[in-house]
């Protein structure tokens, strides 16, 4: 009978466990995920913190209703990374596990490739850029570093009006530094700056490069398939390395 017992209690666990798994949204999953595999960016936000919250409806949503997965692999020579999805796979987010780089960082790389992420019409008018107005590969690695620039003043702006609490010099130098651009990059001007510039180390060189052979094999795939204009424009595995349930649920600043 305390046998008979004792497996009763166990199932009861397991269903009560496995029910408050199916009760999560796939953003609340995708997030306990990213704090598992990188433990130094727990505990720093509440669970109702007005940024864990967006981050959730990020993952939830995307930007055009689309889930984001987290993948665990090391970004492709960056800090992070978010790989483009389509029609068949999510789009898929990457921060690196360097112990190197706090927790706190950590964060502040999340929510930029969140912002960083590509609508489909911006996919679509990147394609429209290479195959109909026919921009050289230069012009096309440069729109797609306004874009990230952009998004990097995006990311500032949010950080500005909801800061990550406690964080200092010493324990976010990534996100300090960074937060001192404040929302300059708004202004074209300082983007085209920040352009002009990309090519002045060996990793701005690479990401440029990146980015023109997107350009290539957007161009290719348009000779190969005239028919179909639409098919995949994604970007290749390497396309966005870092170059560097609702809100009204989360607790106010």
């Amino acid at each position: 009978m305390k046998t008979l017992t004792c497996c009763l209690l166990l199932f009861i666990s397991a269903a009560s466990a496995t029910g408050q798994e199916i009760s999560l949204s796939h953003g609340e999953r995708q997030l306990a995920k990213i704090l598992n595999d990188r433990p130094s960016m727990a505990g720093i936000l509440p669970k109702d913190d007005v940024v864990t919250r967006w981050v959730i409806r990020r993952l939830d949503f995307g930007v055009a209703g689309e889930t984001v997965a987290w993948d665990s692999t090391e970004p492709d020579g960056g800090m992070a990374q978010h790989v483009p999805g389509s029609a068949r796979t999510p789009s898929l987010v990457r921060v690196s596990g360097s112990q190197t780089m706090t927790g706190r960082d950590k964060w502040y790389l999340l929510v930029f490739e969140l912002h960083n992420l590509m609508h489909p019409r911006t996919v679509a008018e990147l394609r429209h850029l290479a195959t109909v107005v026919h921009i050289d590969r230069d012009e096309f690695a440069d729109a797609i570093l306004d874009y990230e620039y952009e998004r990097l003043a995006r990311t500032n702006r949010f950080f500005l009006r909801y800061p990550l609490p406690h964080a200092t010099i010493e324990n976010a130098p990534l996100y300090s530094r960074y937060l001192l651009l404040k929302t300059e990059l708004f202004k074209r001007d300082a983007r085209a700056q920040m352009i002009k510039h990309q090519d002045d180390s060996e990793y701005g060189k690479m990401v440029r490069e990146t980015y023109a052979t997107w350009y290539d094999q957007i161009r290719a795939y348009s000779i190969l398939y005239p028919e179909k204009p639409a098919e995949p424009g994604i970007a290749p595995k390497d396309a966005a390395p870092f170059v560097f349930k609702s809100m009204s649920t989360a607790r106010p600043r």
